[in-house]
């Protein structure tokens, strides 16, 4: 049976979904970024012809317009994934158990976790331990801590090589870093990148793709979040890893205009609880 997975747009949503296309004979991951993560998949199927083509359809609904124009005129080869309840939901649907993350329920729905990644033999996992693969941004500049912090958790990492990674394009907006002294690591693709965490100790950054592909590479990771409900799910999860964030849930008030939580939340989140929760992982 030809099947198509429809994923949502984040790079790490692609390297998540990537674990029901794996392992589902023949498969298609639709996913917008599909160049970018093919690198790390050689054997895998991409954006091939349309979903007229396919007898079976498993849709990601992310909640965006895309999923919801699915949702609306859905026929019988369609099956949806619900990371939570929705009116939409039918028999046959998939819904995430909200105590597990997005790799556990994925594994429950398919029956594994691999998603095929494959970077090459040549490496040795973890051969610079001590080295500290810093990535301060993500697609979401309210998920980002601010750059303040970011410099002052580096300085604080006794003991320990931070690296910051970032696209090239982004490097210009961190001289800070380097005239620090940090050094700024860009790479041409995603591979190159893995190949390059494979070889770390640990990872620290935003709630971002590459959180989710240091994990996929079994690097500890350190994920900095300012909400704690989607942090649990959404969190890294193939490897050992845990979540800096708020200490309770602050209001986001979007329907007045003021969306408190998106604005302030690093302020609640500081450099010296990221340290102390990094150190727990480096040495836990």
């Amino acid at each position: 049976m030809k099947t198509a997975i429809v994923c949502a747009k984040g790079i790490g949503d692609g390297l998540l979904m990537r674990i029901v296309a794996h392992n589902i004979p023949d498969a298609v991951l639709f996913h917008p970024h599909g160049k970018l993560l093919s690198p790390l998949f050689p054997e895998a199927k991409f954006n091939e012809g349309t979903l007229d083509d396919y007898e079976r359809i498993i849709i990601q609904n992310d909640n965006s317009k895309e999923a919801w124009d699915l949702m609306r005129g859905r026929d019988a080869r369609m099956q949806f994934l619900f990371p939570k309840p929705c009116s939409q939901m039918r028999e046959g649907d998939f819904l995430f158990d909200p105590k597990s993350t997005v790799v556990e329920n994925l594994e429950r729905f398919i029956g594994n976790r691999d998603n095929g990644i494959e970077i090459g033999r040549d490496l040795s996992h973890r051969a610079n331990p001590r080295r500290v693969v810093i990535h301060p941004t993500s697609g979401d500049a309210r998920k980002n801590w601010r750059p303040d912090q970011f410099l002052r958790l580096a300085k604080s990492l006794t003991g320990f090589e931070p690296v910051f990674v970032m696209a090239p394009e982004e490097k210009p907006q961190w001289a800070q870093l380097e005239n620090a002294g940090f050094e700024i690591v860009t790479f041409p693709n995603l591979l190159e990148l893995a190949r390059f965490i494979h070889e770390s100790g640990f990872f620290i950054g935003n709630d971002s793709g590459v959180g989710h592909l240091a994990s996929n590479v079994q690097i500890p990771t350190l994920t900095i979040s300012g909400n704690p409900k989607v942090a649990r799910m959404w969190r890294p999860s193939w490897c050992r890893g845990s979540v800096s964030t708020l200490k309770w849930p602050l209001p986001n008030f979007k329907g007045i205009g003021w969306p408190f939580r998106d604005r302030h939340w690093q302020t609640f989140v500081p450099a010296s609880r990221v340290l102390k929760d990094f150190k727990r992982l480096a040495h836990g």
